[in-house]
Order: structure tokens, then sequence, then C-alpha cells
């Protein structure tokens, strides 16, 4: 053993490592936001609404509260790679796809009245 090569137990370790995670599943996603007009066709728009108005009812079912100002300026459309379905191996963008989703943004609590 030269004083330079590393020890016996540190190369097992990292032969080890390469071979079963050489790809570790992303846990961060690149997302682009777009203004709500700028939809590429009308079944992207109807699926962009949809998620806005899920996102309002879970808002309102899971918080018990509303957005205070959902307009066209507040619902956005995230886009992300996705993996396609099926077994996609790690690193291969081919098997991706692009996925727009809709999204509520700049959260206001809505006007409480005053009780008398």
């Amino acid at each position: 053993m030269s004083a330079n090569s590393p020890p016996p137990s540190a190369e097992p370790a990292q032969a080890e490592m390469s071979t079963e995670n050489a790809h570790p599943p992303p846990r961060v996603r690149t997302v682009t936001p777009r203004d709500l007009v700028h939809f590429s066709d009308t079944r992207e728009l109807a699926a962009v609404m949809l998620d806005a108005i899920n996102a309002h009812k879970r808002l309102y079912e899971d918080a018990k509260t509303l957005h205070g100002d959902i307009n066209p300026n507040t619902i956005v459309i995230f886009n992300f790679d996705q993996p396609r379905e099926g077994s996609v191996p790690p690193g291969d963008q081919s098997a991706h796809e692009n996925r727009a989703v809709g999204a509520l943004i700049d959260f206001d609590p809505p006007l409480q009245k005053k009780k008398a």
C-alpha cells in the first residue's frame, strides 16, 4: 500500500455507491411561470383553470379560508419537466414531457365583516 492510495475500507464503499445510486432522483424541479393569458391551447387553459379551482377548493376545505383576490394576474401557469409513464432511465431527457400546471399566487385574505 503506497502513501497516496486510499485505505482499503473506502474502496468497496465507493464502488457500491457508484453502481447502486448513479443518478439519484431529483428533489428540485425547474419551473417556468407564465401569465394566464399565454396559454398554448384551449386544452391547456382548461387544465390550468381546473388546477386553480382545485387549489381554491383545497384552501377552503383544509385551511377554512378563501383567496381574497382571484383574477388573471393571480393565476399562473407553471411548466416543468415530468417523466413519462413507465420506466425512465435516469438522465434520459427524451423520456420527459413538459407539463403545465395552474397555481394561485399572491394570497390575500378576504375582507372580514365586522360584527355589530
